[in-house]
């Protein structure tokens, strides 16, 4: 079966679980920072996968990759993930339960790459920008990311805007070759 149809069905089914219990919003902050965690720590999911690792230590990672103390709704699905062996699968669905969460409460994602720290009055400026132009809530976060040189990448819904110096030379550096 395809991953992808798995990892949508067991979002779905942690999404209907956490508005049951009243905890969605909690499990949404959670799965954020797991995703975020797989993210920054590649290895993780190499770690999770490995047969060698025992099942105690992968539960400790995804716990201290989700912020060190967990919801008993999300422990819950852990142990479902685990019961089912679909720890590779973890990464996906967290991402996918963010997705659909954002969908049902109308938020709309916005994120800000640059190359150094962006001053917090040109941030309040961008958000309020961004915020006229949809009724949606919107979630706003900034990156510095050192390696674009210099510009930015902005992500915004569906649409992606890379003004950044590195993807420039990218870009010329392909014409060459």
């Amino acid at each position: 079966m395809n991953s992808g149809i798995i990892s949508i069905r067991y979002a779905k089914a942690l999404l209907a679980f956490g508005k049951d219990k009243g905890s969605e919003e909690t499990i949404y902050q959670e799965t954020g920072l797991l995703a975020r965690s797989f993210e920054a720590q590649p290895g993780l999911k190499d770690a999770l996968a490995n047969p060698v690792v025992p099942v105690s230590k992968k539960t400790a990672l995804i716990i201290t990759g989700s912020g060190g103390k967990i919801s008993q709704e999300f422990m819950r699905f852990i142990q479902l993930i685990v019961k089912n062996k679909r720890l590779h699968l973890l990464q996906s669905i967290c991402l996918m339960y963010g997705d659909l969460y954002r969908k049902e409460r109308h938020i709309q994602e916005a994120c800000l790459i640059t190359a150094s720290p962006l001053s917090p009055e040109a941030e309040t400026q961008l958000r309020q920008q961004l915020e006229k132009l949809t009724t949606d809530t919107l979630e706003f976060r900034t990156k510095v990311k050192p390696s674009l040189i210099g510009g930015f990448a902005f992500y915004y819904d569906t649409y992606r805007l890379d003004a950044s110096i590195a993807s420039r030379l990218q870009a010329i550096r392909k014409k060459l070759t």
